[in-house]
Formats: C-alpha cells, sequence, structure tokens
C-alpha cells in the first residue's frame, strides 16, 4: 500500500473502489467538497478526533466519509450530503467534471477507527466552514 507520509501528508493511500477492512462493513456516507473536507478532517486530527478511512472522488473532487448507521435521517449540513451506504457521486451541472469517478480510498497512518465520529465530524464542518467562509483557514 502506497503512504503519503514520506512526503509531510499524513495518509495512506489505497488504488481501490473498496473500502479498507478497517470501516467495519455498513455505513451512512457523508459526501462533501474536498477542500471543506480534507481542512475539516485535518482539523479534526490536530484535536485528536476520530477520523477514519476516506474514498476521495478526483473526477468530482468530492470526499465520502463513513459515519455510523442512522446519521443520514438525521444530517443538517449545508454543502454536504448523508446518505445511507452510498459512495457513488451526486454532482449537477457541467462544472462537476463529469465522466466516469476516479476514486482512491484515504486513510490516516496513525489511526485505528473505523469510521469518523458523525457528531465530532458535523460540528467540526460547520466550524470550518464559517472559517473557510471568513478567509480564517488554511
Amino acid at each position: 500500500m502506497p503512504t503519503a507520509t514520506r512526503a509531510g501528508m499524513p495518509w495512506h493511500v489505497q488504488l481501490v473502489e473498496y473500502p479498507p477492512p478497517l470501516t467495519g462493513g455498513r455505513a451512512d456516507i457523508v459526501q462533501t467538497g474536498s477542500r471543506l473536507g480534507m481542512c475539516t478532517l485535518d482539523d479534526m486530527r490536530k484535536l485528536g478526533l476520530p477520523v477514519g478511512p476516506v474514498l476521495y472522488c478526483a473526477t468530482h473532487l468530492l470526499l465520502h466519509i463513513p459515519v455510523e448507521l442512522g446519521t443520514a435521517h438525521r444530517w443538517h449540513v449545508p454543502q454536504t450530503l448523508c446518505r445511507p451506504g452510498s459512495t457513488s457521486c451526486v454532482v449537477t451541472g457541467p462544472e462537476t467534471g463529469g465522466g466516469r469517478c476516479h476514486r482512491i480510498w484515504m486513510t490516516p497512518h496513525d489511526s485505528t477507527h473505523g469510521r469518523t465520529s458523525a457528531s465530532d465530524l458535523r460540528h467540526r464542518l460547520l466550524v470550518m466552514r464559517s472559517a473557510l467562509a471568513t478567509g480564517r483557514a488554511a
């Protein structure tokens, strides 16, 4: 399995469509843009919050983040979707890249978490969304 740790990027990369065994089977999936998603996940890791594997779609610049089952029906975070078990890209308009998805699984190199905590993710997405909107985030 390739790793991005030598380049200073703390993620293992897997060039496969199937989730790593760490994810533990069925999950609800939060879909968000890659910039908001990666900034949020990096922030969560700095705070010591649980971050599990994520699926990145390079075609649509989207992250698919597995969270606990039952999250989808109560998920209300702007600029994100949460669906039961679906990692298909939901995109609209010509600016979304179109075409076949080119996706990779990324796992934090120091994580043993099968999934990202939905409640922590929700809170940190809202904080990061505000920080990005006001220019206070990298």
